[in-house]
């Protein structure tokens, strides 16, 4: 294996403003550098996976699948470790991870993105946030 890039961790103890799911689509980065900027987010963590809220769009939040759990695995050490006070949860239009399932009409599938973002929402909510008191955007 060859090394490409040295780098050393600053020492100290780090503090994330907030988590994020986000889909592995590297087409939306400029956008989340525009998010982090508006919020203020200058430290972040972050956990992608492909259809970014998608696995935690649950139609029964008490229900969660082996994929919502890791995903939630991974906000909960952020919770944890960096003490995040902002979950932001992402999708996108005409995500590969959807299928069929996305709407082609574009109003059609900003109210379904609404509806995916609200259930993920309630998962987030119901499994973390009452204790955490944070906020989820």
């Amino acid at each position: 294996m060859k090394k490409i890039l040295d780098v050393t961790s600053p020492e100290g103890h780090y503090k994330a403003k907030a988590w994020c799911l986000e889909c592995i689509d590297d087409r939306f980065r400029e956008a989340l550098s525009e998010l982090k900027q508006r919020q203020a987010w200058h430290q972040f963590d972050r956990t992608q996976w492909a259809g970014g809220a998608k696995e935690l769009a649950l139609e029964n939040p008490e229900e969660l699948t082996p994929i919502a759990e890791a995903i939630l695995g991974q906000l909960a050490i952020s919770l944890k470790l960096h003490d995040a006070q902002e979950v932001a949860l992402k999708v996108h239009e005409a995500c590969g991870a959807y299928g069929d399932a996305m709407p082609k009409d574009r109003e059609e599938a900003l109210r379904f993105m609404e509806a995916e973002l609200r259930k993920a929402a309630d998962v987030v909510a119901g499994h973390f946030m009452q204790e955490h008191k944070g906020n989820i955007h």
